[in-house]
């Protein structure tokens, strides 16, 4: 097999990603393609699941598992916040190209190292 690469310049940009998620064998083909999407927007872009969901062509549920997938890896962050009146505002994702630990230690985490990274 061939792989038959676009030219890569000012006229004709393109997205460095991190091979760290690429190669995770634990992502299914539908989050590293949302992760692809992400990362090739520009730094001070906001996620929005609304804007995922209206660029999929698999629709509301295929987004919401994809980005649950990555939640659960580390790979993404949802800040939710509040109004003045104190309604929920859409999430606020953060997208990490390389996978965060769990915020609050479990029996699994605590024995894992850091070296799983490099699998």
């Amino acid at each position: 097999m061939r792989i038959i690469k676009a030219q890569k310049d000012a006229e004709h940009p393109y997205a460095m990603v991190s091979k760290v998620w690429v190669n995770d064998r634990e992502l299914s083909w539908k989050a590293k393609g949302i992760m692809v999407y992400l990362i090739s927007k520009p730094d001070t872009w906001k996620t929005r699941r609304l804007d995922l969901i209206r660029n999929s062509p698999e629709g509301r549920w295929a987004v919401d598992s994809g980005l649950h997938e990555l939640e659960e890896k580390g790979y993404l962050v949802c800040r939710k916040g509040r109004d003045k009146k104190g309604r929920l505002l859409p999430c606020d994702y953060d997208i990490y190209e390389i996978p965060i630990q769990c915020r609050f230690p479990t029996v699994e985490n605590l024995h894992s190292s850091k070296n799983e990274i490099s699998k």
